[in-house]
């Protein structure tokens, strides 16, 4: 095969839900043992709830203006449950998907708000491994959508088979 498409609604991978998925193989090979693509893109949109669950119960993220995306959790700061809207700007580092909070909302007056926000830095900072996918594919761009984060994978040499 020099060509080899997939287009799947939703697909399940070593226990990461991918929805709207393209993939794109060129020049793919075949042998008894295994199948490579030379070259493989992959498009695929990642729901939020996967990655909210990372953060913990109760946690929401969701598409946010101007291409961000915002976590909104409860968390417990000084034996105190405080509720805490988190947004930022999504990016690719070291091939995982990263949302940095730009602003952190906790409520109450702004001297203080500063204050808890570098405590609760780490509780809504977003660091999501795409788990279960080839060997070979590398996450290269992520966008924010209504529904999710949609990924932008490459990759050289892949082996699709196990």
């Amino acid at each position: 095969m020099s060509d080899l498409t997939l287009d799947a609604g939703a697909v399940t991978a070593a226990g990461s839900t991918f929805l709207d998925v393209t993939a794109v193989g060129r020049d793919v090979v075949t042998s008894d043992e295994r199948i490579v693509a030379a070259r493989l893109t992959l498009e695929a949109t990642v729901p939020f709830d996967v990655v909210a669950a990372e953060l913990g119960e109760g946690t929401t993220v969701r598409e946010a203006d101007g291409g961000q995306a915002s976590v909104v959790r409860t968390v417990e700061v000084l034996g105190r449950e405080l509720p805490v809207v988190a947004t930022g700007t999504v990016e690719v580092e070291d091939g995982r998907l990263v949302v940095e909070p730009l602003s952190i909302d906790v409520g109450g007056p702004s001297f203080l708000s500063g204050a808890l926000a570098a405590l609760v830095r780490e509780l809504v900072t977003i660091e999501h491994e795409l788990e279960g996918l080839p060997e070979g594919l590398v996450l290269r761009d992520v966008t924010v959508q209504d529904d999710g984060f949609r990924a932008l994978l490459r990759g050289e040499d892949v082996e699709l088979t196990p």
